[in-house]
């Protein structure tokens, strides 16, 4: 009976595109009758597709072992790079094309606060100082009506510095470009001028001065500290409209220690920032209302990002930091050995 059956295998997936979740199955033909049999190779868990409806979590890892996957990320790019490059370096020499491959990637930390901008005392807008600085360099401008402030600012390395004739040389565009500026820093008598008059130029810029990121001060004598917090590579930092803060914590040359210990500091600082009230879509928070949600590491070319295991990042968690503070001690420890050896063989 059943030697004249064959089998057609169908699919309603290949005749309906639309319909992925529908099996495969086999058709047994035995004398012009249609036996349906699901197919024994399909099942859900061999699909080669993940739904939006049930996606697969997404791993989660400690900060000191994320930060060693994205150092090594970024050495192993260096090296594919230069492979790149390698290649028919005489044709792109020829051609005039630039062969140097130094390009030291970012290293960004974003974290997902709890936080509602839209709602009054919960917008985070400020300024850190990180213990290794983020590695970037700006090119700053001083607003100050005193003559020898503004000398001592160019000294110091501010690109532009002056008063009211500064101001003036902006709106004419004489010998100025705004495009050479990063950060301006200003006194506050100084500020009806460059409201008034260059607030539509400076504000799309993101140059205006403001005290919550510490480029308003009010006197003359304390615009050297400004400029110098700001030369130094100062993060600023504000919430967009999801709650999240997106910080530049270091360069793919940076070693293990100094990623670690800005992060330490950056995750110190949101947290001390930390409103007293808090929370979407409630309008009061409650006690066990989590103010850090998710927090993720990558670099300028790595693919996608690191989720951080947040006991390891929440400065208020035992686990904060992971094994970094013995590791730390550790180091610093060798340190203090080397040195003490050192001094007694002088």
């Amino acid at each position: 009976m059943f030697a004249s059956l064959r089998v057609v295998k169908q699919c309603t997936a290949a005749r309906r595109p639309s319909s992925l979740h529908s099996p495969c199955f086999s058709v047994f033909v035995n004398n012009g009758v249609g036996i349906f049999a699901p197919s024994p190779t399909t099942s859900s868990t061999t699909r080669s597709y993940v739904s939006r409806a049930h996606a697969q979590p997404k791993p989660t890892f400690p900060v000191d072992e994320a930060v060693r996957m994205v150092l090594d990320g970024v050495k192993e790019r260096i090296v594919k790079r230069q492979e790149h490059w390698d290649r028919n370096r005489e044709k792109r020499i020829s051609r005039g094309e630039n062969v140097d491959t130094d390009f030291d990637e970012s290293v960004e930390l974003a974290v997902n606060l709890n936080l509602d901008p839209r709602k009054p005392g919960q917008s985070l807008r400020g300024n850190m100082a990180l213990p290794h600085g983020n590695g970037k360099s700006f090119n700053v401008m001083v607003f100050t009506e005193d003559e020898d402030t503004a000398k001592a600012s160019l000294e110091a390395g501010a690109v532009h510095a002056g008063g009211e004739e500064l101001v003036e040389q902006i709106l004419k565009g004489e010998n100025f470009n705004l495009k050479d500026v990063d950060r301006a820093v200003a006194e506050q008598s100084m500020m009806p001028h460059i409201t008034s008059k260059l607030a539509r130029v400076l504000g799309p810029r993101g140059l205006m001065p403001n005290v919550k990121v510490g480029t308003l001060v009010s006197q003359a004598n304390e615009i050297q500290g400004a400029l110098d917090k700001q030369l130094e590579g100062e993060v600023l930092f504000r919430t967009d409209q999801g709650g999240i803060v997106h910080l530049g914590i270091g360069k793919g040359s940076f070693d293990y220690f100094q990623i670690m210990e800005n992060i330490k500091v950056a995750m110190e600082t949101l947290q001390d920032l930390k409103p007293e009230k808090y929370g979407r879509g409630v309008k009061k928070p409650t006690a066990n209302a989590r103010y850090i949600l998710r927090v993720y590491l990558t670099a300028t070319q790595q693919k996608g990002a690191y989720k951080l295991d947040l006991p390891t990042v929440n400065p208020v968690n035992i686990n904060f930091m992971g094994s970094f503070k013995r590791e730390l001690a550790a180091k610093q420890r060798e340190e203090e050995e080397a040195e003490e050896k050192s001094d007694a063989a002088a």
